[in-house]
């Protein structure tokens, strides 16, 4: 238990009206914050979160790890252990969501399905693209082609290719 201003390391805690700060080594400059609310605060030109040698980087929320940074530079949301330079993992809802929140801006969701099934879907609107698991079948304006390719403008079907073969 301290009482007052603490020095670690050439390094100075102090608690200055219920925020924890860590001087620098000139123990004027803050470098970093933490307050009541838990959040933690980079100040100055100090923004750089690093870790030790070969030790990955995760950020975490009551336990469960939300995002990890590898030392090789992949980051995984959702998984600790990112295969590519951009690696998402879940259960459910779209991986991913780009807004444009611009007058006529639209939502648009990039979601692998509890089946393995692959949409790019307008929020709101329609499945523009889907890709079947099971059979590679690719849609354009329908989530289920009965073809290689199929596009469909609302109920009616415009178009399809198929592999050649009659099954």
């Amino acid at each position: 238990h301290v009482v007052g201003d603490a020095r670690l390391a050439g390094r100075k805690f102090r608690n200055n009206g219920g925020v924890l700060e860590l001087t620098g080594t000139d123990f004027a400059t803050t470098v970093l914050t933490f307050n009541n609310a838990g959040t933690l605060t980079l100040v100055g030109s100090q923004g750089a979160i690093d870790t030790a040698a070969g030790v990955n980087l995760s950020l975490r929320a009551a336990g469960a790890t939300g995002i990890t940074v590898t030392t090789g530079g992949n980051v995984g949301i959702g998984t600790t252990g990112p295969g590519a330079k951009l690696h998402i993992s879940g259960t459910g809802g779209p991986s991913w969501r780009i807004t444009n929140s611009s007058a006529g801006g639209a939502t648009w969701d990039f979601n692998v399905g509890d089946g393995g099934n692959v949409n790019f879907d307008e929020v709101g609107v329609a499945t523009r693209l889907t890709v079947l698991k099971t059979s590679g079948n690719v849609g354009i304006g329908t989530a289920s082609p009965g073809n290689k390719f199929t596009v469909s403008l609302g109920a009616n079907q415009i178009a399809q290719l198929n592999d050649g073969s009659n099954s």
